[in-house]
């Protein structure tokens, strides 16, 4: 029997030094294996020894920090026959079609076995490590290295398997630091054919084990073991699930050796004992029997070699198709390595592990078929503690997703289900799905609950659970042809036909409740026409689009004029309107783009005008601020486009004036200014004689009164203002 060593040192050591490149070993068999053909079997049958060469390299390490994905090129899709997938990229389910539950059948004396190592954490922190994986013989798990560490490639006749980093198949690769190759040693032996008699044979095996793979996405290894401790401890250390690979017997007369590759924390398997002792001598360690191959009724475990790749240069499967794809992918079919046996997987105690294997740090459920949950609900009955629901990547829900029909899943930050309501339907108001105080109207599912979305109704009262978030909308939610208006409670506005109320914008507002068009009831917005207040008549109204009340007692744009809006939100073409304003406003509307304020200035009129658009760049200009200014003498004021660009608080104009809140408008070769009317110095603001409002009283600004001046000086920064 190899000697045990300190699993946990060794296994910290190693992982420190080699991003997860590396695995924890177990306990060889006790008994001596006789001596069989051994190696591989190449379009059935069998050929002589010949050499293997080992060719140690130095490679760069894989950080266990790294996210790069080394991307085998291998066909996605592919299934084991024991349903271990290949896909590299991608979060896959782990063990295909296999039906398995429990623990591992216990190896008989004189077979492999290994203490299972236990792992918990929570999701959200760091996972944490705890019992003790022993180690037999060699220990799997990689050494420390520096940064560069030698690697080793392992010729078998015109193949080359080169450890590290993997490459494109058909793509050359040259490892730096090469150094002198040691002896050639004798390469493996195919597998003999087996016999009638063999076939005939007495079968002594009785019991079998799970082979788990798991792969490295830092260096492209495929890693199997038996051990299912092994198994869980390297996924919560970050190599991905896949599940049972095969199934092989606990004892037979034809072992499967397991070495490894300290330099680039690669793993090689094999039959032949000549293959096994060349890597040895070549710089890798041995690390015992890892499982056995069937000798009667296997199925077969075909081997794949990718020339290009430095980790992971050989795939094992029982499933042809994937061995087809891969060749087809440029991959150079070995033929058969060993035989598994045909026996049903073990079932297992499902588990948690919260790992980064697949990117971010996450929580997962491996069930007792040894697949990874995926796009299903987990339950207490299988072991979990709790309801819990796993994603389509396997990730086990933490926040909202949607369960379809109208309802959804929602999950705490340890992926508990919503259990508030689990006895009867109602209300919950929390923080904990992860998008603050919200409320949710909960549906019992005996154990659990879920969330409603949609339209529903409650003592009656309409709500409408959002089916993009799964809580009930409260405030305003835009649809095509109006809004959604809901209260703090969530209940609807619903009666069709005028709502005056301060529910929804805080401040008394009209609004039209109308069905619109996503079968809701709301607020309709833009130019609409309806009733007036009374019920009767029909007039044109104007609906903010963000907020969904009337506008009222403002100027606002309706094609290229202004239009006026009385106290009840009434349309109505001002005549009064000077031709000033239409001018002033096609300005705005040609030139404003996204801009909240736009300016202008009829300077003859005296007027200056701004416009607005309060509830967003969705709807027309509108104006209330009309306001009454000086402006120069003669042709002194500047006209056309500028945009204000800087501003001061006050000037002094000695000897006795002054003026306060100066904004300065340019356009690249001029400037023109806009303040306050002036004031007599020392005096409190007494202004003098006349303010000029009105009259061309000006050397060319624009005077305004202080109030009005500050509304710009506060609010128009950066804004366009035309001066015709």
């Amino acid at each position: 029997m190899f000697k045990q060593e300190n699993a946990r040192t060794s296994i910290a050591a190693r992982f420190a030094g080699l991003g997860f490149a590396a695995a924890i070993g177990f306990f060889t068999a006790t008994t001596a294996a006789p001596t069989m053909a051994r190696g591989l079997e190449v379009d059935g049958t069998q050929g002589p020894d010949s050499q293997t060469t080992v060719q140690q390299e130095v490679v760069d390490q894989v950080s266990p920090e790294s996210k790069a994905t080394v991307t085998q090129t291998e066909a996605t899709g592919a299934e084991s026959s024991q349903g271990a997938t290949v896909s590299q990229t991608e979060t896959q389910d782990g063990a295909g079609e296999t039906d398995a539950s429990s623990e591992v059948a216990t190896p008989t004396a004189g077979t492999p076995s290994s203490a299972d190592a236990t792992v918990s954490a929570d999701a959200g922190e760091a996972p944490e490590q705890t019992g003790t994986v022993t180690d037999g013989g060699a220990s799997s798990t990689p050494t420390e290295g520096d940064a560069d560490s030698g690697a080793s490639t392992v010729t078998y006749g015109a193949t080359t398997i080169q450890s590290g980093q993997e490459t494109i198949p058909g793509q050359p690769q040259t490892a730096e630091g090469t150094s002198e190759a040691p002896a050639a040693a004798d390469d493996p032996a195919p597998a003999a054919e087996r016999t009638a008699a063999d076939a005939n044979a007495v079968v002594t095996t009785t019991l079998t084990s799970n082979m788990y793979r798991l792969y490295n996405p830092n260096s492209g290894e495929h890693f199997y073991t038996a051990s299912l401790g092994e198994a869980k401890f390297l996924f919560n250390a970050g190599w991905r699930w896949e599940g049972i690979a095969w199934v092989a017997p606990n004892a037979s007369t034809a072992p499967v050796y397991r070495l490894y590759n300290p330099n680039a924390g690669d793993h090689h398997y094999t039959t032949s004992e000549t293959e096994r002792d060349s890597l040895v001598r070549a710089g890798w360690k041995y690390e015992g029997i890892g499982w056995y191959s069937d000798t009667v009724t296997g199925v077969r475990i075909l081997r794949e070699y990718n020339p290009n790749a430095k980790a992971g240069a050989h795939n094992f499967t029982s499933n042809e198709a994937e061995n087809k794809n891969l060749v087809n992918l440029g991959w150079r079919p070995e033929g058969i390595a060993w035989y598994g046996a045909k026996a049903d997987p073990s079932k297992i105690d499902g588990f948690w592990t919260v790992t980064n294997a697949y990117g971010s740090l996450q929580r997962y459920w491996v069930g007792s078929d040894a697949r990874l949950a995926v796009s299903r609900l987990v339950t207490p009955s299988e072991g979990a503690g709790y309801y819990a629901y796993a994603t389509g990547t396997g990730a086990i829900l933490r926040g909202r997703t949607s369960a379809g029909n109208g309802y959804f899943y929602l999950a705490d930050n340890d992926g508990r289900l919503a259990s508030e309501r689990a006895n009867g339907d109602g209300w919950s108001v929390t923080d904990k799905y992860g998008a603050g105080v919200q409320r949710y109207w909960l549906v019992n599912q005996s154990g659990y609950a879920l969330a409603k979305t949609g339209h529903f109704t409650n003592d009656g009262k309409n709500y409408w659970g959002l089916t993009d978030q799964g809580y009930v909308l409260r405030g305003v939610s835009r649809v095509a042809n109006g809004v959604v208006l809901a209260d703090n409670s969530g209940s609807l506005a619903w009666n069709l036909g005028w709502l005056v109320t301060s529910a929804y914008a805080g401040s008394l507002q009209r609004y039209y409740i109308a069905a619109l068009s996503n079968g809701m009831h709301g607020a309709l917005t833009g130019f609409f026409s309806a009733p007036g207040p009374d019920g009767t008549g029909s007039y044109d109204y104007y609906g903010y689009k963000r907020n969904g009340y009337v506008a009222r007692n403002v100027l606002i744009g309706r094609g290229n004029q202004l239009w006026g809006t009385n106290n009840d939100g009434c349309l109505y073409r001002n005549k009064n309107i000077t031709a000033a304003y239409d001018k002033a406003y096609n300005a705005a509307r040609t030139r404003g783009g996204n801009d909240r304020y736009y300016l202008s200035v009829s300077v003859d009129d005296f007027l200056t005008f701004v416009f607005d658009r309060p509830c967003g760049t969705d709807d027309p200009w509108q104006t209330s601020r009309v306001w009454l200014c000086g402006t120069g003498r003669g042709d002194k004021t500047f006209r056309g486009y500028f945009r204000f660009t800087h501003r001061i608080y006050q000037d002094v104009t000695p000897p006795s004036v002054h003026y306060y809140l100066c904004c300065y408008a340019g356009d690249g070769k001029s400037w023109q200014s806009f303040h306050s009317i002036l004031y007599k110095i020392g005096t409190n603001n007494t202004v003098i004689d006349s303010d000029g409002r009105g009259t061309h009283v000006s050397s060319g600004c624009i005077r305004l009164g202080l109030d009005e001046v500050k509304f710009i000086y506060d609010n128009c920064f950066g804004s366009e203002v035309y001066l015709f």
